[in-house]
């Protein structure tokens, strides 16, 4: 059905599922969010990432069921080979012209909040390691995508940029570690009960550390409590915020929303990493 808000799915992926299960190795899976409401309102937006959640946990639960009714040990996994948020109702996916050498097409120009959803969906994607083994954003340039180019030159990262490479560059090659939590929810009118913070922890067992993940999608700075099976000390931390939850970044302005190392000392006081409100947060801890 290639979308969470389909009108077949999940069954129709049920039906092809059980007819196609010994020839697959993946389900197809796509996933496009923007704002639900036609009254743009933000904490809807924010919950895009819970409706990804279910999307993926649906996506499990057809290849489970179908597994136990087979009783097999096949192993087929989810791709989720489309997945981003994508606006249509501010004009930016509009065509600007035609029979043009490089002509504008679907450039989204990305804010502080589109980075946030952004980040949400990223971090599902990594909590659910074991069954998504391919997540493919769409796109990469230019087109809904991280980054933007103009004709004869110049190079602009958008806000969506800076979480994508840095779960590229350190989430690589280490293990999605299972969390428990207790943090914020709020109801959702679109979407149920929703989070207001999301999280990730990855573990290199090579270089002895724990990459750490914080979306927070609420107005309140939060103090949350970090709790590891072994001694660390916090060596990195970053930031990526705006004063303005809908700041971007543009060629005049292009670091107006950029990702910031910051003194681990100023987040962290041993026990609680602070994550600043609608904020993205990465951490680095380092087994002593």
């Amino acid at each position: 059905s290639n979308s969470p808000f389909s009108p077949t799915f999940p069954a129709w992926d049920k039906e092809v599922l059980h007819h196609t299960f010994d020839y697959i190795d993946y389900i197809s899976m796509h996933a496009y969010y923007t704002y639900p409401t036609s009254d743009h309102s933000l904490q809807e937006f924010l919950a895009s990432g819970r409706s990804f959640e279910d999307y993926i946990a649906r996506g499990k639960k057809l290849i489970i069921d179908e597994k136990r009714k087979r009783r097999s040990d096949k192993a087929v996994y989810l791709s989720v080979d489309e997945w981003n948020v994508w606006h249509t109702f501010d004009g930016t996916s509009n065509r600007q012209a035609d029979w043009a050498c490089g002509l504008p097409l679907l450039e989204n120009n990305y804010d502080m909040a589109d980075a946030l959803v952004f980040a949400e969906m990223l971090l599902t994607l990594v909590n659910n390691a074991d069954y998504v083994k391919i997540g493919c954003l769409a796109q990469l340039v230019n087109v809904i995508a991280p980054i933007l180019t103009q004709n004869d030159g110049g190079v602009l990262k958008q806000t969506t940029f800076y979480p994508f490479a840095y779960v590229a560059k350190y989430f690589a090659g280490t293990a999605a570690l299972r969390t428990e939590s207790k943090l914020p929810m709020y109801k959702s009118g679109k979407y149920g009960k929703a989070k207001g913070v999301y999280h990730t922890v990855a573990y290199d067992e090579a270089a002895k550390t724990y990459h750490v993940a914080i979306v927070n999608v609420t107005d309140k700075n939060l103090a949350i409590g970090i709790m590891f099976d072994q001694s660390t000390n916090l060596s990195a931390a970053s930031v990526l915020s705006a004063q303005d939850v809908h700041a971007k970044n543009t060629f005049d302005n292009p670091d107006n929303v950029v990702l910031t190392d910051v003194d681990p000392r100023s987040v962290w006081d041993g026990k609680r990493l602070v994550a600043g409100s609608y904020s993205v947060t990465f951490a680095k801890f380092t087994v002593k």
